[in-house]
């Protein structure tokens, strides 16, 4: 039995030396391969340009109508026309406001954490058009009669398109 007890200790030693091995010749390895992090890198000799083109878009020329006989009280499609050459980036963020006497309140949503963005849209360049079809009465319920506005995101601004609800 003491042998066997002996055999079972060689064995384990060797499988700790091999470990061992193993674990020096990879760092090493890596430490060959890999910049010293310690040094500095010269960047004088280095020229290069880099062409990032200026996109130019303006929220003049972009539109928000709603699409004629979609307006009810639980919702509507809006169209977005946008005329850049470059499109903006439209997504299914928006808010609602109503005009109280004469300012606009916001109308307050059901859960305000439902209204995100979910989908990134672009509108298609040769056609300059998105539609989202838009059923507020998840996220604000029924509209009562009233004028209101509805918003939505354009880069840095806001585009915005209002009606009314008889």
């Amino acid at each position: 039995m003491g042998e066997k007890k002996l055999i079972f200790c060689i064995i384990i030693c060797v499988i700790i030396l091999l470990i061992i091995f193993i674990m020096y010749w990879r760092r090493n390895a890596v430490n060959e391969l890999s910049p010293n992090l310690n040094s500095t890198v010269s960047t004088e000799n280095l020229n290069y340009e880099i062409d990032i083109p200026e996109i130019e878009r303006s929220k003049d020329k972009v539109k928000m109508t709603i699409k004629e006989g979609t307006l009810t009280k639980n919702g509507a499609t809006v169209i977005i026309h946008d005329e850049n050459e470059i499109p903006y980036n439209y997504d299914e963020w928006y808010l609602i406001y109503k005009m109280e006497g004469s300012e606009w309140k916001l109308v307050e949503p059901i859960d305000p954490d439902a209204i995100i963005s979910e989908l990134a849209q672009i509108s298609d360049p040769n056609i300059h058009e998105i539609k989202f079809d838009i059923d507020w009465s998840k996220d604000f319920g029924e509209l009562e009669s009233g004028r209101y506005m509805l918003v939505k995101e354009l880069g840095q601004d806001y585009i915005t398109v209002e009606f009314s609800i008889k």
